[in-house]
């Protein structure tokens, strides 16, 4: 069988990703009921985003890649320049990872703070989607003064 270049094995991961998320979306635009007519624009909109952006993935990236990649790269200036600052910025990461780290435990604490905030103000909001003045009635007046048609 013939060796798939990277070009290709990006190309097949990319079309399962988009598969997969063009699905869910296209499951939201047919939605039934109150929530239907709720998402139904919004499925729509993302859905074409989706397929905006799979296009441009499937297509001009690769392309622009392919062109931009040279064998021999020469660094510019501003590579020269800014790159001082993305070291520092990836060594300042790896020691503080390295710290966190350290202290695990932390983690479980941070978690169980964020559910406790989480349970907190779930309780303090309104549990209902539309306002409770909204009771589906619509009332409409027509004042004519002198002479109008109507």
């Amino acid at each position: 069988m013939k060796q798939l270049t990277k070009v290709q094995k990006n190309f097949l991961c990319s079309d399962f990703y988009i598969h997969h998320i063009s699905r869910s979306i296209y499951a939201v635009i047919f939605l039934q009921g109150f929530v239907g007519r709720l998402f139904r624009e919004f499925g729509v909109v993302i859905a074409g985003a989706v397929l905006i952006s799979a296009f441009v993935s499937l297509t001009l990236t690769p392309m622009l890649n392919a062109y931009m990649v040279r064998k021999n790269p020469k660094k510019s200036r501003f590579y020269e320049m800014s790159e001082p600052f993305f070291v520092n910025m990836v060594n300042t990461y790896e020691s503080s990872l390295g710290r966190f780290m350290k202290k695990r435990w932390l983690a479980f604490v941070i978690l169980l703070g964020s559910f406790v905030v989480i349970f907190f103000v779930g309780n303090s909001i309104q549990s209902e989607l539309a306002p409770l003045e909204d009771r589906s009635w619509f009332q409409g007046f027509h004042y004519c003064t002198g002479r109008c048609i109507v």
